[in-house]
């Protein structure tokens, strides 16, 4: 069986992304599966009944609808959402969160000021093959339309449908996506501007990278956990939920927002379990009492959610 036009149609993915722009095309999605499931035995989006097929395309959709604001933002906001293009080429102003303005995307002071090095998403030492070739960067011009601007190709900020970052993420991406360790490397934009790569990149995220073996974000949301799927995404920041700290409170909160959306929008009648993300039900449930997350007031906290059925092992199901 298929995934476009068996599980979701063009109708239904305007539906649940009303907003989405290039490169999150409902063909560079259909197109990104077909390329991955053309190329390894694990299918993505294939695995199992139909229910948990379902659950897990509204998992890794809910996913990337976070993660890309809504399937809007092809890079990631701090490190490039402030930026301009000059003779074809993409320079960005990285900034700290406090100092950006989400409503206008506007940095007020640039990290590259008064000769400071951008540091985030290299390391230096790590090179071919285990990562790309890096090093800190600086602001282009010290003054002019590029004062305090770097050069987008030169960095591996958060890029695609869930967003991966650093040398060495990229060169794996890289080689598994392209077949060659260097596409990715020489030109990390293809991962914001080429449409099969933009979503290319999420499913490669969600079936290969994985906290403990044979243990991805793909078979966590077979197995009906939404928490042990984002645990492998950005446990780091999410799990535990860290409540004292407002960024990531209210980072979590709109995760949970984006996939209550999308299970709307794809007629799920109850969510995946929390399971697996330390904090996540509470905050959920918060959100439930506060308003914090208004599409999650269609799934009432007193349904049992329950997780798809898998064979007697627990192993994940064979491909349809």
């Amino acid at each position: 069986e298929g995934v476009c036009g068996e599980l979701i149609d063009k109708a239904l993915f305007r539906l649940l992304a009303p907003n989405a722009q290039h490169p999150f095309t409902y063909e560079g999605f259909c197109s990104a599966i077909d390329h991955y499931n053309s190329r390894h035995a694990e299918k993505v989006f294939r695995m199992g009944t139909r229910q948990q097929r379902i659950g897990e395309l509204t998992a890794f959709l809910g996913m990337a609808s976070h993660e890309t604001d809504g399937f809007i933002a092809a890079r990631e906001y701090l490190a490039c959402g402030d930026n301009v293009v000059v003779d074809g080429e993409l320079y960005c102003v990285p900034c700290a969160s406090e100092d950006y303005n989400f409503d206008t995307h506007t940095c007020s002071i640039s990290m590259l000021e008064n000769d400071q090095s951008y540091m985030e998403f290299c390391q230096p030492y790590t090179t071919p093959p285990k990562g790309c070739t890096c090093e800190y960067v600086k602001e282009v011009e010290a003054s002019g339309q590029l004062e305090g601007h770097m050069k987008a190709n030169d960095i591996f900020f958060g890029r695609g449908s869930i967003q991966i970052s650093n040398n060495f993420n990229y060169i794996r991406a890289s080689a598994t996506m392209t077949g060659s360790k260097d596409t990715f490397c020489e030109e990390p934009e293809l991962l914001s501007t080429v449409e099969t790569y933009s979503w290319g990149v999420g499913i490669f995220i969600w079936v290969e990278l994985m906290k403990e073996e044979d243990k991805t974000s793909h078979t966590h949301a077979l197995n009906g956990s939404f928490g042990s799927a984002l645990n492998i995404i950005n446990g780091s920041s999410e799990c535990p939920v860290k409540e004292d700290e407002e960024w990531h409170s209210k980072a979590v909160r709109g995760r949970l927002d984006h996939y209550c959306n999308v299970a709307q929008a794809m007629g799920a009648i109850n969510l995946l379990s929390f399971n697996g993300c330390d904090g996540l039900e509470a905050v959920f449930r918060q959100c439930l009492t506060d308003g914090s997350c208004p599409n999650c007031k269609y799934f009432d906290p007193r349904v049992i959610r329950t997780a798809p059925p898998t064979d007697s092992t627990g192993a994940p199901p064979k491909a349809a």
